[in-house]
């Protein structure tokens, strides 16, 4: 779905625009709006004088502006927004499984926030996180080593180790010198990319009865699903208006 972004400058009337995954728009000069995958829009600065939340970012640094922030280009304001929020994002996701008959899945997601992928979305998954072709989590940043890190799932517990990669792996502003448990909201740094830890919406699912149910039933636990569906998506709309 599209990001949206304002923007906002004194004396002119507010402008908004749309603009899809993989698209850029130059609403002013010295910045560039990228369609984000995840909620926001990413904002790069071309000239070195845009400032998101705050803080400066370097001439060619990208930093994913997500919904109710602010960025700002000399004395023009830019929001960021999207035309699509995790909530619904979920509630079709449910919709979906329901009608293929299957549970819902619940799991982990990092998002980037800085780097050349900024705005992308990886699931978490135990592999190595890296450069190279085949990594389980690849980050197209020439500061990032081709096996820079790895990742470990246990359940709904998310580990990481620094591969003795040539720049690092952070938590924070802390550098990883062992293994280290990650929890949601935290900032993972490789190279110029800054990734935060999202744990997806986990909807609770009846389990299937030990024995093979007959024909009506399987009908009767697909309506249940499909039932659940809808009133997970009308509140979801709720929320949304």
């Amino acid at each position: 779905m599209p990001s949206r972004a304002t923007i906002e400058v004194s004396g002119e009337p507010s402008r908004e625009f749309s603009i899809p995954p993989g698209a850029r728009e130059e609403p002013l000069p010295g910045v560039v709006l990228h369609g984000s995958d995840a909620a926001g829009v990413v904002v790069e600065s071309v000239a070195g004088a845009v400032r998101v939340n705050g803080r400066r970012l370097r001439p060619g640094e990208r930093w994913l502006l997500r919904p109710g922030g602010e960025a700002t280009v000399g004395e023009a304001r830019i929001g960021g927004g999207w035309d699509d929020p995790g909530t619904a994002v979920e509630a079709r996701a449910i919709l979906r499984a329901a009608l293929r008959g299957e549970a819902p899945s619940a799991g982990a997601e990092l998002v980037a926030l800085s780097g050349p992928s900024a705005g992308r979305r990886y699931p978490v998954r135990p592999g190595v996180l890296g450069r190279a072709f085949g990594s389980t989590i690849r980050l197209d940043d020439p500061a990032v080593s081709r096996r820079h890190a790895r990742i470990e799932v246990d359940g709904s517990c998310i580990r990481i180790a620094d591969l003795r990669s040539r720049n690092g792996c952070f938590v924070g502003e802390e550098r990883l010198s062992g293994l280290r448990e990650l929890r949601p909201g935290d900032e993972l740094r490789a190279g110029q990319t800054v990734l935060s830890l999202g744990l997806l919406a986990e909807i609770p699912v009846a389990r299937p009865p030990s024995r093979p149910p007959s024909r009506p039933a399987r009908s009767g636990a697909r309506a249940a699903l499909l039932a659940a569906a809808g009133v997970s998506i009308v509140a979801a709309l709720l929320v949304l208006g």
